[in-house]
Parts: structure tokens; C-alpha cells; sequence
């Protein structure tokens, strides 16, 4: 009898720095180790994808729904290829940051093949004040989790950081904690199977919450995730003030642009904007994920950057 594949569940809202910790981890990995990486992206367009395999991994992705109730099966299916296929030391999940962890955990533990090691929530420490107090998924998705990862230390004094914590420990979880900066990771401590360590960096195991059910009070149904290509060049600073002007309706965006710097990747969070050099591209695409009430008039404004 085979012994079961670990499998871990990365959650957080979007913005909170999973991509970047994922990548970490994947540059970290001992030689010989192999750990397969599945990703959810909310839009038809994957961003994330080319920026993990730009390091030289492989990647599964599912794109245009959410892995936690409309791609489920898709999942499923997806984590069983992979495992008969590549036969992983692990297999890491990044589901969109608008997913509810619960119904995708349940699905893991229903396969005797899989085993589900441990829900990592991960939460900005510079923007958790700022997310709007309409998103409770942002809270589900952190309720589910045997660990938080508090992200973008570096972005925040100690006294900002004690104070997530205590909002934390007051109102949505007694589970450990851990400080993360820049993305970096103690890789040992979260995923042990890959170093040859049976403890993971939780309170308890990944358990199910048996009576929760999908009915989250906001999911995919409250926003729209919007795609346009930019094939001309625009100015860092013509993008930037698009985004201050929609503050508060647009919740994320990434993509390639052609600005005065030539190829670059905007990532752009409720705390931060990142402009990082990239390689030229025919087809820059631009994923802006916004709340579906003002979507009409944010895409009005997107067209003038066509």
C-alpha cells in the first residue's frame, strides 16, 4: 500500500504574499526533492503561472473558477494525475484569494491517496486593517488555517505587527503564529517532509469542520476579474494613478506592461505596488480584479490604456 502524498492548503486573501512565499519555498527545496505546485486563478488569464515557471518548475493550474466548489472535480482529478505521474515528496495548493479553504479540504481527506499535512493562512500585516469589513471570507479563510503566517513584516513597525496579532488572537484564531518578511520562510517548520522531519508547525492537524458547508456571504459572485492587453507603452505613473482613483473598489491587480522602463510586472496590493523587470512579451496581460458594482466603470477607464 502506497503511503499517502502530503498535501498543503495556502490560503489568504488576495495580495497577502503567497506567490512570493511559494516561490521561496521552491527555490529552497533540497536537490532531489520534488514538490508539485497547483495553482487557482480567479480570471481566464494566469499570472501567477509564468511567474512560478520563470524560476524553472513546473506548474498546474486551473484557471476561469475556484477551486473550492465550481473546479472541485477538476481538482481532484488534477492532484490524482499528479501524483500517479510525478510522484511528489509534496504537493503545495494555491487556491484563489477569494476561496473558502473548507469544502477544498474536505474533498483532499476524501481521497485515501492523499493526506492533508496543514492550512497555512496567510495575512499582510500592512494591509489587514485595510481590507473592507464587508469581506468575511478574509476571516473564514484564516479561521480554517493550524497556522498564520503573518506577511510584510518588513513593511511594519512591531508595535503594527503586535497589533494584528492581538486582532487576530481576539476575534478569529488561537493557532500559532509566524512573522514572515520579504517572503521568506523557514521552510523546515512549515514543510518538513521535505527535510526529513514528521512535525509540521501547527497546533493540531488539519481537521475538518464537519458541519461547515460552502456559504461563504462573498465569493466569486461579489467581483469581477477583468483581463485587458496593453500593447503600447504607458507610464508607471498613468497605471498608478488609475489605481489610487479606484482604491477601495479595485481588491488586486498583476500583469506585464511596457512601461518607460521597458517589460515590467506590476504587482499591485490593497499595501503596495511592485514594479519588477521582465522579459519582453508579445501579449502583456493585465488581470485587475474589482467589486462587481463599479466593474462598468473601472473597464471605461482601462480602455484608454488599449
Amino acid at each position: 500500500m502506497q503511503t499517502p502524498t502530503p498535501v498543503y492548503l495556502l490560503t489568504g486573501f488576495l495580495g497577502s504574499g503567497k506567490t512570493t512565499m511559494l516561490n521561496n519555498l521552491l527555490h529552497l527545496a533540497p536537490k532531489g526533492k520534488k514538490v508539485a505546485v497547483v495553482l487557482n486563478e480567479f480570471g481566464k488569464v494566469s499570472i501567477d503561472g509564468p511567474i512560478v515557471k520563470e524560476a524553472g518548475y513546473e506548474v498546474a493550474e486551473l484557471v476561469s473558477g475556484c477551486i473550492c466548489c465550481t473546479l472541485q472535480s477538476d481538482m481532484i482529478r488534477m492532484l490524482l494525475a499528479i501524483r500517479d505521474s510525478k510522484n511528489p515528496d509534496i504537493i503545495i495548493i494555491e487556491p484563489t484569494g477569494l476561496a473558502d479553504p473548507e469544502d477544498l479540504s474536505r474533498a483532499i481527506r476524501s481521497q485515501s491517496v492523499l493526506t492533508l499535512r496543514a492550512i497555512y493562512g496567510l495575512v499582510s500585516a500592512a494591509s489587514y486593517f485595510e481590507i473592507p469589513p464587508r469581506l468575511p471570507i478574509v476571516n473564514e479563510q484564516l479561521k480554517s488555517a493550524q497556522a498564520l503566517l503573518i506577511t510584510k513584516c518588513d513593511l511594519v513597525t512591531d508595535d503594527q505587527k503586535e497589533k494584528v496579532v492581538t486582532a487576530l488572537r481576539n476575534n478569529i484564531s488561537a493557532a500559532p503564529h509566524y512573522f514572515i518578511e520579504n517572503g521568506k520562510i523557514d521552510a523546515p517548520l512549515l514543510f518538513p517532509e521535505l527535510y526529513g522531519i514528521n512535525d509540521v508547525a501547527t497546533s493540531t492537524s488539519a481537521t475538518s469542520k464537519e458541519e461547515s458547508v460552502h456559504n461563504s456571504p462573498i465569493h466569486r459572485e461579489d467581483f469581477v476579474s477583468m483581463v485587458i492587453q496593453i500593447k503600447k507603452n504607458v507610464s508607471r505613473t498613468e497605471i498608478e494613478e488609475f489605481l489610487k482613483k479606484w482604491s477601495g473598489k479595485v481588491v488586486r491587480s498583476k500583469g506585464m506592461i511596457r512601461t518607460e522602463n521597458g517589460m515590467e510586472l506590476l504587482q499591485w496590493t490593497l499595501d503596495s505596488v511592485a514594479w519588477i523587470p521582465w522579459k519582453e512579451i508579445s501579449e502583456p496581460n493585465l488581470v485587475v480584479i474589482v467589486d462587481k458594482e463599479s466593474a462598468a466603470q473601472i473597464w471605461l477607464d482601462l480602455l484608454i490604456f488599449s
